[in-house]
């Protein structure tokens, strides 16, 4: 699909063309990170590693902004847990310190925590259990988690 800035309808990342036709400038705002801007680091360990039915698991997600000169702003943290597991209410712990119940996803598999800001070189440790139920499968379970955040207040860039 083509763009044709004459039309009135906005911008959403379709080819166009400028040639001496064109009636005027376009104002194309294409927001750009620093080269040296890096994006969120998340680590993610289990204690103990191997559980059953009813047993509780500890989790620990680590979230570092490794740049030095640049904040990440309105940082949400994602975990999304194995089917089988769900999340212990009440078992938060932010930095060691007592925190708030993450916001979880309707079918109980998704956990986010929000963050205003994370600073240069900031790093926070979420710590929360899981308990194992009766629905849950033998085997390996894939437990993922990340993170993701702004560039700035005003939203343009999305750091991952």
């Amino acid at each position: 699909e083509i763009w044709v800035p004459t039309d009135g309808e906005p911008y959403t990342g379709q080819k166009f063309y400028i040639d001496a036709a064109f009636p005027g400038a376009i104002l194309l705002r294409v927001p750009l990170l620093p080269s040296n801007f890096k994006p969120l680091q998340v680590e993610k360990s289990v204690s103990p590693g191997t559980a059953s039915t009813g047993d509780f698991v500890r989790w620990t997600i680590r979230v570092k902004n490794p740049n030095k000169d640049y904040a990440v702003y309105d940082v949400s943290v994602f975990d999304h847990l194995p089917r089988g597991l769900r999340y212990k209410k009440g078992t938060a712990r932010i930095n060691g310190i007592k925190g708030s119940d993450p916001s979880i996803s309707s079918d109980g598999e998704t956990l986010r925590w929000n963050f205003e800001k994370l600073d240069s070189g900031q790093e926070v440790e979420i710590t929360f259990y899981t308990i194992l139920t009766p629905g849950s499968t033998e085997g390996k379970k894939k437990n993922i988690a990340y993170a993701e955040g702004w560039s700035n207040t005003a939203h343009s860039v999305r750091v991952g």
